[in-house]
């Protein structure tokens, strides 16, 4: 076999490296360092009839990011950010954790972030990651410009004013390799967050109301107990400092959950044993996980072999009747669910996979044990809700009932072809959902 772009290896014979460096390839895994090694490992899987998807820190509980061939990993990023004005760039790999650490010293942050640390900012925006946060999107409205390396090998940059923006800010890895992405940031602030606990009946009258109470706001639903875990953080003078902020799915809730649900003490869920205020730096408070990736990898693992792990994105107008129905569902079918319920509210916007796409979201996380008829019952209702799917998540809809979500389903799949005519990009997961394979246009891609 020639060589091609520094890589000199075959399927099945081990792990390699190029005379240049730039890449290594093995049977089911290519090491990069940078857009040279992407574009050299794309021309490979073109001669060699593969596909490869990118590994980001692996996160996502849905099989986004399985590949039966080989997963891509980009190398360990640098510390280098462009800083001008308020448009920051950096590589895509870099975790979102970091990138705002590195933002602190020039007074900006990143308004939406995921809770974990460790989720790399490619991975993070493809998968359509949130905050909670009424007046903020997904971590891609904050996107203005990324650079990528497309099924062909090409390095090509999509801004703000590209025709494919709007497919390329939620893009389930199908555009390209991300390899730096640009974010338009906000002034840095520090937050001061309160928690206290609600009766349901009451929260379930005006959910809206109640995540947009603040700037940032979550909540986490006890059903057993029939009350609400709020955490709302508003902005404060003063300057940051780092601080412990309590998790929402910690020891406190466990605990608390566990003596609601199994001993019937619903009295562990008040404000009595949550309440409390602290302050800190935005991103002490919004994104106080620091698992490692490896941790993170293994509680994926395990979720696959027992619970699942779900995210609704429901229309905010029909939250409270979402909630109404979903504990009548948990009341029917007791014992179903792990964890208590995730909520936050997120503004929408105009990509087209986004589950916020042109509407204000309330988003539903649930964790629960599979099993007939629990398992048809929750997909049936999501159906009947409207309610879109968190990409990196378990999706219980049928790929019909997902594909008619979203309006603008062909001209992403049309977006998808031009950047990727072979289908490098490509798995099983988009197979399913008809963005790729025999599904997407009636022929399949030559890249198998």
């Amino acid at each position: 076999m020639s060589n091609s772009g520094g890589v000199s290896a075959r399927r099945g014979e081990g792990l390699y490296r190029g005379p240049d460096g730039g890449v290594t390839y093995a049977t089911r895994e290519i090491h990069v360092r940078d857009e040279e090694g992407v574009a050299a490992a794309v021309h490979r899987a073109l001669q060699e009839q593969t596909r490869f998807r990118t590994a980001g820190s692996g996160g996502s509980k849905s099989d986004i990011t399985s590949q039966r061939d080989c997963l891509l990993h980009l190398g360990q990023p640098t510390d280098t950010i462009e800083v001008h004005g308020d448009l920051v760039t950096a590589p895509a790999n870099m975790t979102s954790g970091r990138l705002q650490s590195l933002l602190a010293p020039h007074g900006l942050a990143i308004p939406t972030v995921g809770e974990w640390q460790n989720a790399t900012l490619a991975g993070a925006m493809v998968t359509g990651t949130h905050g909670g946060s009424a007046r903020y999107g997904l971590m891609s409205t904050s996107l203005r410009e990324m650079r990528l390396v497309n099924g062909l090998g090409d390095l090509v940059t999509v801004d703000s004013g590209h025709p494919d923006f709007q497919h390329s800010g939620v893009s389930l890895g199908l555009m390209g390799v991300i390899t730096r992405v640009t974010f338009e940031c906000i002034e840095r602030f520090s937050l001061k967050l309160e928690t206290d606990v609600v009766p349901f009946a009451e929260y379930v009258r005006d959910p809206v109301g109640h995540e947009s109470r603040s700037e940032f706001h979550a909540s986490v639903w006890a059903p057993e107990a029939g009350r609400v875990v709020r955490f709302a953080a508003d902005r404060v003078a003063g300057p940051p400092h780092p601080i412990s902020r309590e998790q929402r799915f910690g020891w406190r809730t466990a605990v608390a959950t566990f003596l609601s649900r199994r001993l019937g003490l619903h009295a562990a869920v008040s404000s009595a044993v949550f309440r409390r205020t602290v302050v800190g730096d935005v991103s002490d408070i919004l994104s106080p996980l620091d698992l490692s990736p490896r941790t993170v990898r293994f509680r994926v693992v395990a979720n696959k072999i027992l619970p699942r792990a779900v995210e609704f994105a429901v229309d905010a107008a029909r939250a409270s009747e979402a909630l109404s129905r979903f504990q009548a569902l948990f009341r029917a079918h007791p014992g179903r669910l792990l964890n208590p319920i995730g909520l936050r509210l997120t503004a929408g916007d105009e990509f087209t996979l986004s589950p916020t796409l042109g509407r204000h979201t309330l988003w539903i996380d649930v964790f629960y044990y599979g099993g007939e008829p629990f398992v048809t019952e929750l997909a049936t209702l999501a159906e009947e809700l409207g309610a879109r799917c968190h990409w990196g998540k378990t999706l219980p809809l049928a790929p019909d009932v997902i594909q008619r979500q979203y309006p603008g389903w062909d001209a992403f799949r049309r977006a998808r072809e031009r950047f990727d005519p072979n289908e490098v990009f490509a798995n099983s997961f988009t197979d399913r959902l008809g963005l790729t394979g025999y599904g997407s246009s009636g022929t399949a891609g030559s890249a198998r």
